[in-house]
Order: structure tokens, then C-alpha cells, then sequence
């Protein structure tokens, strides 16, 4: 009895203390392989079966009625201010009033589609990939742009012959298109494409693309596989895999300068504009291709305020706070090489990032971070979250010199000068 009671005990302080992925399904049925989308405090699901709406991060989901579906096509969502627009099996449909009452906006779209790969609204443009099915496949039907909100379509097929877009970015005044080839650029609003491919390998499927800053990320999912970089708006791209040890990346997600990254085998999350990736599936269903090609594959994310979305294959939605998982790079840093500075704070300068050990008067959670040269210049400024009284920081590079740590959490704010040494 007693040796029960051990383990029952020890089992309550692990749920307590460790945290992971919550199934969120009251209203999406369990097979839904989902694509996500957010406006303020409203998150669209849309289904094989239909589109949901969570309205209190995902605690209960409605059906959003009006829209239709069939043909194994899911239904993509695009926001723009109080205007969401929604690709179906159907069409293209408009709602102005977050989702009650749709009206169908098709003029200019080719009669024989039968869905949507995505809709992806980009500044005032809306992009939608057309899909048809000859036979048994569905292929493309071409890129369309609508630049009065859906309501008339123009074909921007110039240099897109023969491709199938998985995925649209903007970054400034360029489109970033990911395909069955690469990656494209339109410097003109989708008139016309050229391939930006130096640095990915050939016939290498790009099935995501993320922004942060001025950096792009591509998901790459057969060919190569992994994730690239780009920080000079796609004239070279380059590897950056440490740490992801699964290179099927299916889905993107950014929140301020974190990035997730869906595989078919879990998220990973990157701090560091992908120099290393940490796993944080904890809690996710584990893909296993001997059961199903599906189970288990991260289709889609999502960040809404402070929670992060993930659609799974047959296994439905799922949530996670982003408080769980930021900062997580070097959980374990190395203590002894901290050095006491001004305040009680221990802070030790490393090539993967900064170390803080914080002081007894701060708690686990989250802590607002400024870093500034001593002239006063700020260089870093984010909020990252404490794992056993230790901040990790993800900030490289910085050259010989004085610099001022400024923190905040608690109702405490604490600020030390400190030295970086090479």
C-alpha cells in the first residue's frame, strides 16, 4: 500500500511539474486533419467535415455553418481586419462578421475546380491556389490574386507552369512561394516567377515558409528535408537543421522571435533563427507509419495570444502555452562557469547564448529581458520563460566589451553591468 501510494505521489508532482500538449477537441470531430488560422481572439479550424470556431483558446469549438465540403478537400482560411475569407470544396466565401453568415465570391475562378491548397492574404492581396481532380489526383489549376477583396479573380501564372505551390510569404515588396521544386519569387504581385533556389538541393519540396524579421525560413519536406535559412530575401539559403531530428517540417509557426517548426513526428522550436532546435512534442501522439501515414503528423500551427495550436493527423487538435516552451535552448547550462555581478545576478556568456541564474526574489515564469551596450543603445529586448531559477537567452555573437543586463519578473526589475571576454 505504501509503495502505491509512492508511486501515485510521484506521478502527481511529475504532471505538476512538467508540462506538455492538451487534445482540445470538444466540437472538431477526432479525425481531423485540420488547417489553422487566427484573428485577434477567434481561431478558425477547417476540416474534411467542416470549419470550427474557438472563441476561448480552444476550450470549446462550434460549427461554423454555411460553407461547403466534400472532395477529401480541406478548408483554408485568410483574414484580413474583420473580413475572413474561407477556400472550400465550393469556392471562395466571404464573411464580415467573424464566421455567422457567409456569401460566395467566385468571379473569375475557373468553373472546374474542386478546392483549395490554401488562401493566403498578403498586404490588401488575396492568393488562392485552385485545385482539380483528373481522375484520382488533385493537381493544380493554377494561382489566382483578388486585390478587391475576393471579388473578382485574376490567373498570375507566369513562370509557374507545371508546379504546385504549397505555401505563400511576403517579405516587404516580394512574394515567396514554396513548391515541388523550391522556392519562387515575384517581385511584381504574382505577374511573374523566378526560381531563388541557391542553397537548397534540387527537386527539393518546400512545404513551408515562415518570416521573422528579415530572416525567411523553408520547411522542406521530401529531397533534402530540413529547414533553411535565408537572410538576404532568398538570393542564398542555408541549412539549419542542429538539433531537428526530424526533417519532414509539414508547418510553420512564429511568435516574436521563436520559431516552431511541425514534422511528421512532433514540433521542434528554434530560439535562435534556427541555429539549434529543441523538441517539445511532450505529450503529442508519436508517428508510427507501420499504423498509419498520418497519425501522428503535425498538418498544421497556430499561435493565439499565449497558446500554441497544433493540428495532428487523425488525432485532432491540440494546445500547449508558449510559457512551457520558450527559452528552452541550454536547459542545463554550466554552472560553474557563472559570474557574480551587481544585484545577485550569475550570468555566464557561452557560444550557444547568455546564462542567467536568477536570484532567490524571482520565481519560475515568465521574465521581460533588455540587453543594452553601456552607451544606452538597446541591442535585445523579448520575454523569455525560467526553467529552476536559470534564464536562458538566446543571444550570440556579442564582441569584447561592457554591456547592461536589465530584468523583470516578479514585480521586480534588476539590471547589471556585465563583461564579455573572448
Amino acid at each position: 500500500m505504501f509503495g502505491k501510494r509512492v508511486i501515485f505521489l510521484f506521478l502527481l508532482y511529475s504532471g505538476m511539474c512538467f508540462g506538455q500538449w492538451v487534445q482540445v477537441n470538444s466540437g472538431p470531430p477526432d479525425s481531423i486533419n485540420a488547417t489553422l488560422a487566427v484573428s485577434g481572439g477567434y481561431i478558425f479550424a477547417g476540416t474534411l467535415s467542416g470549419a470550427f470556431l474557438s472563441t476561448n483558446e480552444g476550450t470549446i469549438w462550434t460549427a461554423i455553418s454555411g460553407l461547403p465540403t466534400g472532395f477529401y478537400v480541406n478548408i483554408s482560411f485568410a483574414m484580413s481586419g474583420s473580413n475572413i475569407f474561407a477556400g472550400t470544396s465550393g469556392g471562395v466565401f466571404l464573411s464580415t462578421n467573424n464566421g455567422v453568415s457567409w456569401i460566395a465570391i467566385n468571379t473569375g475562378l475557373p468553373a472546374t475546380m474542386v478546392g483549395f491548397n490554401f488562401i493566403s492574404m498578403i498586404g490588401n492581396n488575396i492568393f488562392a491556389e485552385v485545385l482539380y481532380q483528373p481522375q484520382k489526383y488533385f493537381l493544380s489549376n493554377g494561382l489566382f490574386l483578388s486585390t478587391n477583396n475576393g471579388m473578382s479573380w485574376t490567373a498570375v501564372d507566369s513562370g509557374l507552369a507545371n508546379t504546385n505551390i504549397s505555401c505563400l510569404i511576403g517579405q516587404g515588396s516580394n512574394i515567396f512561394a514554396g513548391t515541388n521544386s523550391g522556392v519562387l519569387l515575384s517581385p511584381n504581385n504574382g505577374i511573374s516567377w523566378t526560381a531563388v533556389n541557391n542553397g537548397i538541393p534540387a527537386s527539393t519540396y518546400v512545404t513551408s515558409l515562415a518570416v521573422s524579421g528579415s530572416n525567411i525560413f523553408a520547411g522542406t519536406y521530401l529531397g533534402a528535408g530540413g529547414v533553411f535559412l535565408s537572410t538576404n530575401n532568398g538570393t542564398s539559403w542555408t541549412a539549419v537543421d542542429s538539433g531537428l531530428t526530424n526533417s519532414q517540417i509539414t508547418s510553420f509557426a512564429v511568435s516574436g522571435s521563436n520559431i516552431f517548426a511541425g514534422t511528421i513526428g512532433g514540433v521542434f522550436l528554434s530560439t535562435n533563427n534556427g541555429t539549434s532546435w529543441t523538441v517539445v512534442s511532450s505529450g503529442l501522439p508519436i508517428y508510427n507509419a507501420n499504423v498509419s501515414v498520418i497519425n501522428g503528423v503535425v498538418s498544421s500551427l497556430a499561435v493565439s495570444g499565449s497558446t500554441i495550436f497544433a493540428a495532428i493527423g487523425n488525432d485532432g487538435l491540440w494546445r500547449r502555452p508558449l510559457s512551457e516552451m520558450v527559452g528552452v535552448i541550454n536547459p542545463n547550462p554550466q554552472q560553474g562557469k557563472l559570474k557574480q555581478y551587481a544585484n545577485g545576478l550569475k550570468i555566464n556568456v557561452s557560444k550557444t547564448g547568455i546564462a542567467l541564474l536568477l536570484p532567490q526574489t524571482f520565481n519560475n515564469g515568465a521574465i521581460s529581458v533588455g540587453l543594452y551596450t553601456i552607451a544606452g543603445k538597446r541591442i535585445y529586448s523579448a520575454t523569455h520563460q525560467a526553467h529552476n531559477g536559470t534564464l536562458n537567452i538566446p543571444v550570440l555573437g556579442l564582441s569584447t566589451g561592457t554591456y547592461l543586463m536589465s530584468i523583470k519578473g516578479n514585480n521586480t526589475t534588476l539590471s547589471s553591468p556585465f563583461v564579455v571576454t573572448k
